[in-house]
């Protein structure tokens, strides 16, 4: 799968994290329809993203799975 984090905690507004979390689920969308990189991930390609301060947001932008804590 893929895992990303937001590049820092001292984004109030989340902008740069939305960002982030945003490419982050375009390449998952991207690989998952390519045929040639999706066939190495049986279980189809899941997303981790997202930390204590952030889980929100990575929620509403498509995260599978999240990293509760800093």
């Amino acid at each position: 799968g893929l895992m990303c984090m937001g590049p820092s905690e001292d984004d109030d507004q989340m902008s740069q994290t939305q960002k982030v979390f945003s490419m982050m689920m375009s390449i998952k969308d991207e690989w998952s329809n390519n045929k040639e990189i999706a066939k190495f991930f049986s279980k189809g390609i899941k997303l981790s993203m997202g930390m204590s301060n952030d889980y929100r947001l990575a929620i509403q932008l498509g995260s599978d799975f999240l990293r509760i804590g800093s």
